[in-house]
């Protein structure tokens, strides 16, 4: 019975969309992606007491790290990008 339970929540973490929302900046994306995470979020607004200049350099460098690390991340900007990155079980 075990067997048949940790199939079907199998099954169910392969239909779900797992979002961490503590993510941030420089990943181990391998450890991520093991964990059973699909996607992290980013709340570029816990830099506003930093000033508007700062939350713009964070901007930057979130998109930078997007561009270095391509084959791990992608930026997502709709719902097919998300499940298509998924499949290929690339962080999001």
């Amino acid at each position: 019975m075990l067997n048949e339970f940790d199939e079907h929540v199998r099954q169910l973490h392969e239909q779900a969309i797992v979002i961490d929302a503590l993510g941030g900046y420089g990943f181990a994306y391998d450890d991520i992606l093991s964990g059973g995470i699909h996607t992290t979020h980013v709340t570029l607004n816990m830099y506003a007491a930093e000033g508007f200049d700062y939350v713009l350099n964070q901007i930057r460098r979130y998109y930078s790290l997007l561009e270095m690390q391509h084959d791990h991340l992608t930026l997502i900007e709709s719902l097919r990008t998300f499940f298509g990155q998924k499949k290929r079980k690339n962080l999001v």
